[in-house]
């Protein structure tokens, strides 16, 4: 169960799709890359190169808060 469908402990079905919620956590976790950010699982290829760099770090930026808001509000990292 993909964390887009449910996104918050609170969503309606997270009780019941708990252990799959679970282990789709645990697999953003490993995707997270060595810079500590999350990339698109998808790319222009060889088109644009130059206008893909930008677009992929603006990619990026909206994945991660994503994710680690996501990660946040499941309790899976601590927050100060």
């Amino acid at each position: 169960m993909s964390t887009n469908v449910v996104s918050s402990p609170d969503a309606p079905l997270a009780e019941q799709f708990a252990e799959e919620v679970a282990m789709n956590l645990d697999f953003e976790i490993e995707q997270q890359g060595a810079d500590g950010a999350w990339s698109p699982n998808f790319s222009w290829g060889d088109q644009h190169p130059e206008a893909w760099k930008i677009a992929r770090r603006e990619w990026q930026a909206r994945i991660t808060l994503r994710t680690l808001r996501t990660l946040r509000d499941f309790g899976r990292i601590e927050t100060v």
